[in-house]
C-alpha cells in the first residue's frame, strides 16, 4: 500500500494523484488517496474526489480520530521523524525523481508538476479516471452550449496569485490578447468563455474583445466541473496555472496556447516545474506590476 496525501487546489491534486498512481503501478502497490489534509485546510473533501479515478481507496477527515489528526501533523514536522515513520515530502515543485525509496507502507506528499507525468498517466490509464462521478444539470447545459459554437476557453487566474506577483507572476491582459490574436490566425472562433477566479477583474478585458463572450464565475460550477467544461471547448488559452494546464491536457485536441515563461521568477523551486507542453503553442508572458 502507498498513500498519496493530497494538498492544494485541483491542479495540484491531479498532479499528485497522477504521479503516485504511476509509481504505485510501477511497484505493484495499491494506492490509497488521503484527502484529510485538504479537507482540514479548505473545509471540504478534495475536488479530486469528484472524479472516478481508478478505484483507489479514499480517506476522508472523518476516518481519522481527532487525536490521530494531531499525531499526523507532528509526524510530518521534521525530516528525521518522516524518515523513521515512512513519510516522504518532495521539496520541489516539479521534481518527480525522488520516489525510489517510497514503496510499501509509505505516505507521500508532493506537487510533481511536469507535463510528462500527465502524458504518461493518460497513456497508461486512459481518460476514464478523469470522468466525473456525476454531472450537474448546469454542466450538461453548458456542455451543450460550448459544443454548438466554435468556442474558446480563456483562463485568467488572479485571486491568490495577486499575493505572489514576483514569484508565480500574474499575467496581464496583453498576454491574453496576444494569445487570442495567435489563436484567431489559425482557428475560426465564434464565442469566448472567460473562466476566472476573480470575475470582477476581467470585465474590462471582456470589453476589449470583438467576439461574443461570457464570463464563467466560480459560483457557476464546482471546480471539477469548470475544469471539465474548459476541456470541452474547441480551443484553450491557459493561464500559468495547473488548473488550466489540466483542462488543456484532458481536451480531445492540442489547440492550446500557454504562457512562456510559465512563472515570473526563475528560482529553483519554481524552475523545477516543467509545464511547457511541446504539443501546444506558446505566447510570450506579460506580467502585471
Amino acid at each position: 500500500m502507498l498513500t498519496a496525501q493530497i494538498t492544494g487546489g485541483l491542479g495540484n491534486q491531479l498532479f499528485t494523484y497522477a504521479r503516485l498512481a504511476l509509481h504505485a503501478r510501477e511497484n505493484q502497490l495499491d494506492l490509497k488517496i488521503d484527502g484529510s489534509i485538504t479537507e482540514r485546510v479548505l473545509g471540504g473533501p478534495p475536488d479530486l474526489f469528484d472524479f472516478q479515478l481508478a478505484s483507489e481507496e479514499r480517506v476522508r477527515l472523518s476516518d481519522y480520530a481527532a487525536l490521530m489528526v494531531q499525531i499526523e501533523r507532528i509526524l510530518w514536522k521534521s525530516g528525521k521523524i518522516r524518515k523513521i515513520t515512512k513519510r516522504h515530502q518532495d521539496g520541489l515543485l516539479g521534481n518527480q525523481n525522488s520516489l525510489s525509496k517510497t514503496k510499501n507502507g509509505w505516505r507521500v506528499r508532493g506537487f510533481f508538476q511536469d507535463f510528462t507525468v500527465a502524458e504518461e498517466f493518460l497513456e497508461k490509464f486512459g481518460r476514464d479516471p478523469f470522468t466525473l462521478i456525476q454531472e450537474s444539470r448546469e454542466l450538461k447545459h453548458r456542455t451543450l452550449e460550448v459544443s454548438k459554437s466554435k468556442s474558446l476557453a480563456i483562463h485568467i487566474r488572479r485571486g491568490d496569485y495577486l499575493h505572489h506577483k514576483n514569484s508565480f507572476g500574474v499575467l496581464d491582459d496583453n498576454y491574453y490578447l496576444s494569445a487570442l490574436e495567435k489563436m484567431r490566425n489559425s482557428t475560426e472562433l465564434e464565442k469566448i468563455y472567460i473562466f476566472s477566479d476573480s470575475p470582477e477583474s476581467v470585465i474590462d478585458f471582456q470589453k476589449r474583445l470583438n467576439l461574443e463572450s461570457e464570463i464563467i464565475a466560480p459560483t457557476d460550477l464546482k471546480p471539477s466541473e469548470t475544469l471539465v467544461l474548459m476541456s470541452r471547448c474547441a480551443a484553450i488559452i491557459t493561464s500559468n496555472s495547473t488548473f488550466s494546464f489540466w483542462a488543456g491536457i484532458l481536451a480531445s485536441h492540442n489547440n492550446v496556447i500557454y504562457p512562456d515563461p510559465w512563472f515570473k521568477s526563475s528560482d529553483q523551486w519554481l524552475s523545477s516545474a516543467n509545464l511547457q507542453n511541446p504539443n501546444w503553442e506558446l505566447a510570450k508572458s506579460e506580467w502585471m506590476n
